[in-house]
């Protein structure tokens, strides 16, 4: 009857892994497959509460939990931040890549949750990378005492793991359609598309629509001087300062080559003019290469404003680029404004 029962758990076992295993190749939902595996370790192993943590610059943040019942319980789960090289448990399974248990916490001084009487853990990892850890609490000694249990908890974090790594790869699968690799701002296709939407809408409910249109000054000589690197490095200072500078309506992309736009929605004339001074000031702050005329990075900028001639983006777009090369005419490192 025993060997009868084991085997029946077994079967059970691996039925629940192919099931998660289904979940993950039938969605991208991160978290829909996450709370599978937490239902499916409830199932199998006997524990009161558990979490998945993930890893970010070696801090170790709960991003999923089950169990957690009492009110001071969920805000302690929700609010943890583990120094992984801090907590004993957590470095020990980031240095062997094993799971590991404590059968009794009360014999160690590290855990901080009294409420917790026994753990185990798995490492959850992508490659050969712990990406995070699934953590079981217990309210109970003695609740973990086998390896067989860790075994079958590092079957659901392997698991962990790939969906992890799936759901991160299409992620960056996606940004790569929309996002300038370089720069780490909008490439120009998506910059169009929001572009168009922003003017539509600027249409729609009569509200006015500026564009800045931007281009570094001396690029060419940069690049000429000190090499495509130290380019490539100035590009993405210029894709950093974009980022920080707009507001949260705004859109900023990377046009072409050393060329960037900035889409400002219900921003007028004069406001567009001011907030462009106010780049080129920040501009003024990035340090270029050395090159023997020039310390601090220069750009010319044009600014333009729909008007009532104004019927389409492109025409929008065309008077910001008309603008920005009459501050190259006059003497670079500039703002000008297309004044009809």
């Amino acid at each position: 009857k025993i060997a009868q029962k084991a085997e029946i758990e077994r079967r059970q076992f691996a039925e629940a892994l192919r099931d998660v295993s289904l979940v993950i190749n039938s969605t991208l939902n991160l978290n829909e497959v996450l709370e599978r595996i937490l239902s499916s370790v409830f199932e199998f192993l006997p524990c009161n509460m558990a979490n998945i943590a993930l890893i970010d610059n070696g801090i170790a943040r709960v991003e999923i939990f089950h169990g957690y019942l009492n009110p001071e319980e969920i805000e302690w789960v929700k609010a943890a931040r583990f120094d992984v090289e801090n907590v004993p448990n957590l470095r020990m399974m980031v240095e062997t890549g094993n799971p590991m248990f404590i059968a009794d916490t009360r014999q160690v001084d590290y855990f901080t949750n009294p409420s917790v009487l026994s753990y185990m853990g798995a490492p959850i990892k992508v490659r050969h990378d712990v990406i995070g850890f699934l953590n079981l609490d217990s309210d109970q000694p003695n609740t973990f005492t086998s390896m067989e249990e860790c075994e079958r908890l590092k079957a659901f974090a392997d698991l962990a793991g790939i969906a992890i790594d799936n759901a991160r790869t299409y992620q960056k699968t996606k940004e790569s359609a929309v996002i300038d690799s370089l720069t780490g701002i909008n490439n120009r296709r998506n910059l169009l598309s929001i572009a168009e939407k922003e003017f539509e809408r600027s249409e729609r409910y009569n509200t006015p629509i500026s564009i800045i249109m931007l281009d570094i000054d001396n690029f060419k000589l940069i690049n000429d001087t000190c090499g495509h690197q130290a380019g490539d490095a100035v590009l993405m200072d210029v894709g950093k300062a974009l980022s920080a500078f707009i507001r949260k309506i705004d859109t900023a992309g990377r046009y072409g080559g050393d060329e960037f736009c900035i889409v400002l929605p219900e921003t007028d004339l004069e406001e567009a003019r001011t907030a462009a001074a106010r780049l080129l000031d920040e501009f003024h702050r990035i340090k270029v290469p050395s090159i023997s005329f020039q310390e601090y990075l220069q750009a010319s900028l044009g600014v333009a404003c729909k008007n009532d001639d104004i019927t389409n983006l492109e025409d929008l777009l065309a008077r910001a680029d008309l603008a920005m090369y009459q501050a190259k005419k006059r003497g670079r490192n500039r703002v000008e404004c297309y004044l009809p």
